[in-house]
């Protein structure tokens, strides 16, 4: 007995194209309508879904809605100790700011490494640059010899 509830899916043609040589696959699901994007809405609403408070650099915490999944963000530089936003403030600075950062724990772990110069750049004269290489091109330097022997083409036998 054939079951009455089968569905019918269009066969998955392929058709060889003679100038690009690929072959086109047609699917077997149906082909979804292009949709009409309105203007101003070229893209979807955003979301805020979560509630998060964030604690600003001088202690201030402040609750808000946003897209990022966490409950507690803790800020090291925002508003309140930029001198951008500060100018009136000389005394605001992103020195403290980046004491607790990242990148200042990375270079006291690894201040021992430190190469330690005194900070004088001196650059060297045109004729202390052409000495350096002179004793590179002299190391190791063989000379070969020239006028070896030469193959000869071989005198085959004659043939009668």
């Amino acid at each position: 007995m054939i079951s009455k509830n089968i569905t019918k899916f269009n066969p998955i043609i392929t058709i060889r194209h003679a100038s690009t040589g690929r072959p086109e696959v047609k699917s077997a699901l149906p082909s979804r309508p292009m949709k009409r994007i309105q203007i101003g809405k070229a893209r979807p609403a955003i979301y805020h879904k979560f509630n998060s408070f964030v604690e600003l650099s001088d202690g201030s915490v402040i609750s808000r809605r946003t897209q990022y999944p966490k409950d507690e963000l803790r800020m090291i530089t925002d508003q309140r100790n930029n001198p951008i936003w500060n100018q009136s403030k000389p005394n605001v600075s992103l020195l403290d700011a980046e004491s607790k950062g990242k990148l200042n724990k990375f270079n006291t772990k690894f201040a021992q490494f430190e190469q330690s110069e005194t900070g004088v750049i001196t650059k060297k004269s045109d004729d202390e640059l052409v000495d350096d290489y002179l004793d590179i091109l002299g190391s190791n330097y063989v000379e070969k010899k020239l006028g070896g022997k030469m193959a000869q083409k071989e005198k085959g036998k004659k043939r009668k």
